[in-house]
């Protein structure tokens, strides 16, 4: 709730106070949007919907009791038409307030629009003044209702909940979701292609059935019964979407661009036990070596991590971490290796900037490969070195046994 309040007044507080006609304009008159959702129609068409903040419902407090209905804080607008802009155009003058886009936190596109091509939207965002490329950009799977208009107490707002999704991600470092406008820069790139999270909509199992009729029908306000996750990466080739990665070839994506900041690690322990063990990444760093022989391209990727064990049962002396962290870096390189044999192999997609790699260090015989970078993406032989450090409290002989 404190979340969801903190960002309407912020958004009014910086409408009340822009010079010029901005002073003049009632907020009450203004629909300020906050996600944008982009998805394929019937016949063909193209449905738009915007998620306009009403900060004259329940957004500032109020719960509504028994007998008071509930009233959400926002309205999805939807409209429908050939093209992308005509149903922009179309969806823009269903309110009867002045439409505005400063606020805008995420824009989703569907899974089917993806795979047959983004660059009209995305033309269309970058010639709009009011398009920020700040702005999150992700795939959703599934409906785009079940994504954009879900009820629930909890920081109501779908959009907001998106938004908080997105900025506790760096926590897991698993997926990767992008901003406008570094995709628009790897989708116009010779050497690199875009990517982005993938969003979906899931049951919460704590409330089973239906999706809070009882709640809404008497008056009260519902629970949320549906969890909206981060769940996969859509890999592209230039503005179309070519296909997924799981949750363990989203993590190896960033292992192998150099972004995992944060998160854990679970890795079986040596010796074939089939006990796991648990770290937490402190930091890595990945740094990637082309090299050209007699016209092939060979990549070393090599990865340094460091760790802090979390948890373990096990004797702990020096023999036993090394045994740890060797174990350690064969999941990372699995991990890796699981994102690059897909990408390589399936997609012909280069997500991990080997060609910038390649253009740095080669930028002569670069523009003799560049026009055909997808299949040569896809032949180069590649190695991995990764070196891994786990840091703990104590280097005892054994964890103290309870008594």
């Amino acid at each position: 709730m404190a979340g969801r309040v903190a960002l309407l007044m912020l958004a009014l507080f910086f409408v009340i106070t822009q010079p010029g006609c901005w002073d003049k304009q009632e907020t009450e008159e203004l629909g300020i949007v906050l996600a944008q959702g982009i998805e394929s129609a019937e016949n063909g068409k193209v449905r738009v919907i915007y998620q306009v903040v009403n900060p004259a419902a329940q957004a500032f407090g109020t719960s509504g009791g028994k007998g008071t209905p509930y009233n959400k804080p926002y309205t999805n607008l939807a409209a429908e038409g050939d093209t992308i802009f005509e149903a922009v155009r179309k969806v823009s003058v269903l309110s009867s307030k002045r439409i505005i886009f400063d606020f805008v936190q995420v824009v989703i596109v569907s899974e089917d629009l993806a795979r047959k091509g983004l660059r009209d939207l995305l033309d269309l965002l970058e010639r709009d003044p009011e398009a920020r490329r700040s702005v999150w950009l992700l795939v959703g799977r599934g409906d785009m209702a079940s994504l954009l208009d879900e009820p629930g107490q909890l920081n109501t707002i779908p959009s907001e909940r998106i938004r908080n999704i997105i900025q506790l991600q760096p926590l897991a470092s698993v997926y990767a979701p992008l901003r406008l406008g570094d995709f628009y820069k790897l989708m116009e790139s010779e050497s690199s292609q875009p990517f982005t999270a993938v969003l979906e909509s899931e049951p919460n199992l704590a409330f089973p059935g239906e999706e809070g009729h009882d709640e809404l029908s008497t008056g009260n306000v519902p629970e949320v019964r549906r969890n909206l996750k981060l769940n996969g990466t859509a890999v592209f080739r230039q503005d179309k979407m070519v296909g997924w990665l799981n949750e363990k070839e989203s993590r190896g994506l960033l292992w192998l661009r150099g972004e995992i900041k944060d998160g854990y690690l679970k890795f079986p322990g040596p010796g074939g036990t089939g006990k796991l063990f648990t770290t937490e990444i402190l930091h890595s760093k990945t740094t990637l070596q082309p090299e050209i022989n007699d016209g092939q391209i060979h990549m070393t990727v090599k990865i340094k991590a460091e760790t802090y064990l979390e948890e373990t049962r096990e004797p702990i002396d020096v023999e036993t971490v090394k045994r740890l962290e060797a174990a350690q870096a064969g999941t990372i390189e699995e991990e890796a290796r699981a994102a690059l044999d897909k990408a390589q192999r399936e997609y012909q997609s280069d997500v991990f900037g080997f060609g910038e790699a390649v253009h740095r260090k080669y930028p002569e015989e670069w523009k003799e490969i560049k026009n055909t970078w997808p299949e040569q993406f896809s032949g180069v032989q590649v190695s991995f070195q990764v070196e891994t450090k786990i840091r703990h409290t104590a280097m005892i002989a054994s964890p103290a046994e309870p008594k």
